[in-house]
């Protein structure tokens, strides 16, 4: 399979980037370079500077393309397929900004995908009747690509099976642990969910030796969603479709809202009493280029 991308706006429909399509690759830069800024702190007198950490910045990136039609009449409407596919509707800071997605299809390995918006529209040139050279250009505020599935890993008494699909790791007995390995490039922040009847529930990192601990007890019937990601870290429990905010169950002396390592992670599910509940966890991997 040759190189293949496709973008998916967030209005619907899609347009794919490839050898076989009217809009023939030729060119990408900045798919695979992911760039860091450091932040230093430096005091008076200091010879040279402290450096506190690095940041991974945002992600740009550029197509040039062959947009190629059996006409001129062929040609225009695939100009101008490209060109209503690529449009954005404007946002004011009041509205969320919906984000489509870029898709790249890789032989041999895991499709992954960016969240991005169009910075403009395709610029156009050197077109002859039947064919016009575009440039392209994409933003995306998230510098590591992601697979577009999560991993879901089954659990039996024999051993378990492992494969990318739509579906979490189940937990479903009193005291539980897993390998879990994140085959990615940097530590992901993973998705759970814990189902009554438990009381005291715990999540526990035995890698790095941290938790997360629901204080009081999951009801059969409710469960309780925790999402640890940097910006939207939240807890709630759901019962009949309602959620509730349920920050304050979480046992904050013991707790870290915790990320899966690079590699394998021991991950324990356990609870002082559990009835019937069971935990589910969800991750997807992430990549520093392509």
């Amino acid at each position: 399979m040759k190189k293949r991308i496709e973008y998916i706006p967030p209005h619907g429909g899609s347009v794919i980037f490839g050898t076989f399509t009217p809009f023939r690759l030729m060119e990408t830069e900045g798919f695979g370079n992911t760039r860091l800024s450091e932040q230093v702190q430096r005091s008076p007198y200091q010879v040279g500077e402290s450096l506190l950490g690095v940041r991974a910045d945002s992600r740009v990136l550029t197509m040039r393309v062959k947009v190629i039609g059996n006409n001129t009449k062929e040609l225009d409407e695939w100009k101008n397929e490209l060109s209503r596919t690529l449009a954005m509707d404007p946002t004011t800071a009041l509205n969320d900004v919906q984000t489509g997605l870029l898709r790249y299809y890789r032989q041999n390995l895991a499709t992954v995908e960016l969240p991005v918006i169009p910075r403009d529209s395709p610029q156009y040139s050197d077109e002859t009747h039947r064919i016009s050279e575009a440039d392209i250009e994409f933003y995306s505020p998230h510098p590591y690509w992601r697979e577009t599935q999560d991993t879901f890993i089954e659990m039996m008494e024999s051993g378990g099976f492992e494969f990318p699909m739509n579906m979490p790791l189940e937990m479903s007995t009193f005291n539980l642990q897993q390998e879990i390995e994140n085959q990615g490039d940097i530590p992901v922040h993973p998705f759970f969910r814990i189902y009554g009847s438990v009381t005291q529930p715990r999540l526990m990192n035995l890698t790095t030796d941290e938790m997360i601990e629901i204080s009081g007890s999951v009801a059969e019937g409710e469960y309780v969603e925790i999402q640890t990601g940097f910006g939207r870290k939240r807890i709630e429990i759901v019962q009949n479709g309602t959620r509730e905010n349920a920050m304050n169950r979480l046992n904050i002396n013991n707790s870290t809202f915790f990320q899966l390592q690079r590699g394998i992670n021991t991950i324990r599910f356990e609870a002082d009493q559990n009835t019937s509940g069971r935990a589910l966890v969800y991750w997807r991997a992430r990549y520093g280029g392509v």
